[in-house]
């Protein structure tokens, strides 16, 4: 699988990405993840998106909205590090139950988000691309977080549990290191 990681490159890949971002600004992480998504810079809305894409693309769009780009790329890494862990895909990660809380209401959220027009613009347009490249495995930095939530509406009870946290915008990235999530992502 392209995905797949070496342990020494997936200790290589953590080691520069926390270089990176210690010694860089969350605005620089934000412009440099996006210049470097690897696809070209056109209006997905006239893609065809694949059901799969459709998906993870609205989970990382609707988890994150309103947070900057390096949200959405963390976000796209949870799921990408879920589905490498559990040999499972994107997708299903995505709407398993009870994982991500857009799909928590059966869905009605994103639904809603879709019939007023709301999946467009520079947001919504990055969220494709950090979810094709999620499927792909080849997202430009893979974080180990393996969770997030918003404090301001969100009181997860493992939230005490998360090592390795971090704040982007106004949610909390981290890693939980018990059971599954304890041995690294493949």
């Amino acid at each position: 699988m392209p995905n797949e990681f070496k342990q020494q490159d997936f200790q290589l890949s953590k080691d520069l990405t926390s270089k990176f971002l210690a010694e860089n600004s969350p605005q620089k992480i934000a412009d440099v993840a996006t210049s470097i998504s690897g696809l070209p810079s056109v209006n997905v809305s006239e893609q065809k998106l694949t059901p799969d894409e459709r998906l993870v693309a609205e989970t990382i769009f609707l988890e994150a909205a309103g947070e900057p780009s390096l949200s959405r790329l963390a976000t796209a890494s949870i799921l990408e590090n879920r589905a490498s862990f559990k040999n499972t895909s994107l997708a299903f990660e995505a709407k398993k139950d009870q994982q991500f809380s857009v799909w928590n209401d059966n869905g009605e959220k994103a639904m809603r988000w879709r019939a007023e027009g709301k999946m467009t613009g520079p947001a919504w347009e990055e969220s494709v691309k950090f979810a094709r490249m999620a499927i792909a495995g080849t997202l430009p930095m893979r974080s180990q977080y393996t969770h997030m939530y918003n404090p301001e509406t969100s009181n997860p009870s493992w939230k005490n549990q998360l090592t390795q946290t971090r704040q982007i915008g106004a949610m909390i990235f981290g890693r939980l290191e018990d059971g599954l999530y304890a041995k690294k992502p493949r």
